[in-house]
């Protein structure tokens, strides 16, 4: 029988609020009466705040790294959560645990695996899928409807196979006329592939990453790979993918060299454009979800650097501590709003519509963190360590409030802050 350390009681008013699918309203059991729930709300027009709930955490994960923090598109209390060691020398088995907002005493479902799990991907036209990268470079598929517990579809030496970790994943709707939706992985091994699976789970490579000439990075014209001189390798090591939310065509890929590049599935000779600007591996990159033209990365060399699409160097460039950032990702309401995670404990909320230099909310926690995630329909943001430990917190003020915002208002007021920079003497090289 699991043993869960379960932090605050399931008959709280915090869950009995989302058993009844209602948003978030209170920080905690101790909080109760008319009284005490004006005054919370009242603090909603206060500063942005976070207020830690619990910690998802089980007998199974103690001592796991989270490596990646999944929310399922339709249920969107279920929170996958992966663990698998990024560390060569510290690779053991890995876990996939199901968690819910709605009861955090223990999972709802616990996927074994044979090997450390470094990404997890839902796919978006069936929630039931969810794909999982592994550390020896396989891609595993899983239909969670069932109660076994193994892959219903797995790459092997007989339909091809990543040959170092698969670190990203993402499912991909070419639409109806081009095969639907399709999985797409990125390795260290320097390839990016894209999974079929209308006949098992079928292989194609997309682009085989190569290093981009030194002299490339001046400007000029389009980047050249790098020649044999000096050079062991001219693969590059892809660490990170994501997709234009407007066109499923283009995606950027981060590599182990700090360059980013965006690419066409279309075109797998060379890249469409290269960014130029991190100083260290590229550990994490987001595209925004309410503007097409841009995206947000971070990296070993300690920043979060926000990208225009069009642009080869960062408009902003944004640093709070010494030690690598983790990872990165926008919030589901507000479009000029993200969060970062680092090494040494930070947890940043940025908000480039009030300050372009510092977070507007950080808190500093005693674990390394390994990543971070908005929740899709609650004012809540995870965090997940290298101890096992996924941690919830409450948004509060600012942070809390609505955003009534249409489609085109996000976009204009992403566009705004990013147009006061191109409209500097300079343009975005001045940021």
């Amino acid at each position: 029988m699991m043993k869960c350390v379960l932090l605050y009681s399931a008959g709280c008013p915090l869950h009995a609020s989302f058993r009844a699918d209602r948003p978030l309203r209170c920080a905690g059991a101790h909080h109760s009466g008319g009284a005490s729930l004006r005054a919370q709300e009242s603090s909603w027009s206060s500063s942005p705040g976070m207020e830690h709930l619990w910690g998802f955490q089980s007998e199974e994960s103690a001592g796991r790294n989270v490596s990646c923090l999944e929310w399922n598109p339709v249920k969107h209390d279920m929170l996958a959560v992966a663990y698998g060691e990024f560390d060569f020398s510290a690779q053991r088995d890995g876990l996939i645990l199901f968690w819910s907002l709605k009861n955090p005493s223990y999972p709802d479902k616990i996927i074994s695996v044979p090997c450390g799990v470094t990404c997890i991907a839902f796919s978006r036209e069936h929630p039931n899928l969810l794909a999982a990268g592994l550390y020896d470079g396989t891609v595993c598929v899983y239909d969670i409807r069932k109660d076994e517990a193994k892959p219903t579809l797995e790459s092997g030496a007989a339909n091809g196979k990543h040959t170092d970790p698969v670190w990203a994943l993402r499912w991909v709707d070419h639409g109806a006329e081009r095969g639907g939706e399709h999985l797409v992985s990125i390795s260290t091994d320097g390839r990016v592939m894209q999974w079929n699976m209308k006949k098992g789970l079928e292989q194609s490579e997309l682009m085989m990453l190569k290093r981009v000439a030194a002299s490339a990075k001046q400007g000029g014209d389009a980047p050249k790979a790098l020649g044999s001189e000096g050079i062991i390798s001219r693969r590059s090591a892809g660490l990170c993918i994501d997709f234009c939310p407007k066109d499923p065509n283009i995606y950027i890929a981060g590599t182990e060299d700090g360059h980013l590049h965006k690419c066409s599935c279309s075109y797998s000779e060379q890249y469409l454009e290269s960014y130029f600007g991190h100083a260290g591996p590229v550990y994490k990159l987001r595209w925004s979800p309410f503007c097409p033209n841009t995206f947000v990365s971070c990296s070993a060399d300690w920043t979060v650097k926000l990208w225009n699409a069009e642009v080869s160097s960062p408009v902003f460039s944004l640093q709070s501590g010494t030690d690598y950032v983790a990872d990165v990702c926008w919030s589901h309401d507000n479009s000029t709003v993200f969060a970062s995670a680092t090494g040494d404990g930070r947890v940043d909320v940025w908000d480039l519509a009030a300050n372009t230099l510092d977070p507007i909310k950080s808190i500093k926690t005693p674990h390394t963190l390994s990543c971070v995630s908005f929740a899709r329909s609650s004012p809540v943001l995870v965090t997940g360590n290298a101890s096992g430990v996924v941690d919830v917190y409450q948004l509060t003020g600012t942070l809390a409030q609505p955003v009534e915002r249409t489609a085109a208002e996000q976009l204009a007021a992403l566009e705004k802050v990013t147009a006061t920079v191109h409209n500097a003497p300079g343009g975005a090289a001045a940021a």
